[in-house]
């Protein structure tokens, strides 16, 4: 099997990491690597974190493992490789009235990404993350063992695998628990807001809506501060009847990492946000009618909207994501927008969900609202992120692993009670700690 030398990037940086590359299709391929080689998996390459690549490791990229496998049409549960991407998984689901009711923003993320993640979709207060929707799922050991784990088969393994990092071994393939597709329209009504507390009393009384999220304008000179729209969205019943669209209708062009930073310089700034965002706020809100959009539209929002990552350019952007307790969330926005004010921290996305899920290891998964906040490069951010940090902790927030790629060992310790649980389970599984990436090393995992 071919092995390559690879300069890898997140995401959201540009900041090469060189390592070693091949993509297997086969299982044997999978066996035949040295077994005391450093190694971790990888999907479609849309990470913000370097958690499928570092220096002297070598990135498995299983996107061809893309199979389907078995289709249970009475339980509506279907088997599939993990390379499978979200988007391949839709239109064949789709065309048999089942959907995914937990996916990321981008159609291009493959189903091992979303394991490893624990993703999270478009209202988690009511869906719960990825982990909801897994059954089974079937895993190759640091040792080359191949084992079976779900619930209840190896329930530990299974357990820390789902929101694992890619760290417990590479998962093979999972058996997917799919949902009826009550239509293929999404209703959307959009609602002003002035503030981002209004926003909060509106997620927290909306947790049994389809979809239900918020946008903000969080520059620092708006006052009041956070303007925004909140977007409150169910299942068109009206249009049960229309035909449910084809791949054909949906056209999507993967945007991957090195295509988003082709720009030499950002077009993200303070002015230009400023300017964007206030054209946005008055576009969604000039007419506040409800909008019929599909069903792949509002569960993949970027597709639509390439532009908005691909402005960052070269420079990057850095994204926060932090998970606030319920009781604690109206003091956390006070102080956030203290902070912001303060410290003129250069945001130029704001967004909020509910959020209801069992925290357990290093998932991103409680009960509480989702902040989540992109910054671009700014000689002020350092002193932001810092008493941000502190912040979060004082709320007892938690910052997501796999979104904020200058999080460090000392804060995800702190933040995050399953820290020590994890490391130990991954340490019994894998003593010599053959799967490894950039991320876990930075997290001393």
């Amino acid at each position: 099997m071919q092995v390559r030398s690879t300069p890898f990037v997140t995401y959201t940086q540009c900041d090469p990491i060189e390592g070693q590359h091949q993509r297997p299709d086969r299982l044997v391929q999978l066996e035949s690597v040295d077994p005391q080689r450093q190694r971790i998996p990888r999907g479609g390459g849309y990470s913000y974190v370097p958690a499928s690549f570092g220096s002297n490791t070598l990135s498995q990229e299983m996107v061809r493992f893309d199979r389907f496998l078995a289709f249970d049409k009475q339980k509506g549960t279907v088997t599939v490789e993990a390379g499978m991407p979200l988007e391949k998984l839709f239109h064949w689901s789709i065309s048999k009235r089942l959907y995914l009711k937990v996916q990321p923003g981008y159609p291009g993320i493959t189903i091992g990404g979303c394991i490893a993640g624990d993703v999270h979709g478009k209202n988690p207060a009511k869906d719960g993350t990825f982990r909801q929707c897994v059954r089974a799922l079937t895993l190759c050991l640091a040792d080359g063992q191949t084992v079976c784990t779900s619930p209840e088969e190896n329930a530990e393994l299974f357990n820390a695998t789902c929101g694992g990092l890619g760290l417990t071994g590479l998962i093979i393939d999972a058996t997917l628990q799919l949902s009826p597709v009550i239509s293929d329209r999404v209703e959307i009504q959009p609602v002003v807001v002035r503030t981002a507390l209004e926003s909060l009393a509106l997620l927290q009384s909306a947790q049994e809506v389809d979809f239900a999220y918020a946008w903000h304008d969080a520059s620092h000179h708006r006052k009041p501060w956070g303007r925004g729209v909140f977007y409150r969205g169910s299942w068109c019943r009206k249009g049960e009847e229309l035909p449910i669209p084809s791949k054909s209708e949906e056209f999507f062009q993967p945007l991957t990492a090195q295509q988003r930073c082709r720009l030499p310089f950002a077009l993200w700034n303070q002015w230009s946000a400023s300017v964007i965002n206030g054209l946005y706020y008055t576009l969604q809100t000039r007419h506040l009618d409800l909008r019929i959009t599909s069903l792949y539209a509002a569960l993949f929002p970027f597709v639509a909207n390439p532009w908005y990552h691909r402005l960052y350019g070269r420079p990057g952007f850095t994204e926060i994501q932090l998970l606030v307790p319920w009781n604690k969330a109206e003091s956390f926005l006070t102080a956030l927008e203290r902070l912001v004010q303060s410290t003129s921290a250069p945001i130029m996305l704001m967004a909020m969900k509910g959020f209801e899920a069992p925290a357990s290891y290093l998932r991103f998964a409680e009960s509480g609202i989702a902040v989540t906040l992109d910054l671009i490069p700014s000689s002020s951010n350092g002193l932001f992120f810092e008493r941000l940090d502190a912040l979060a902790l004082e709320h007892l927030a938690l910052p997501n692993i796999l979104k904020d790629n200058r999080l460090s060992m000392e804060m995800v310790q702190k933040a995050y009670p399953g820290y020590a649980p994890f490391r130990q389970v991954i340490h019994h599984i894998d003593p010599t700690r053959r799967f490894q990436s950039a991320l876990s090393q930075r997290l001393g995992l």
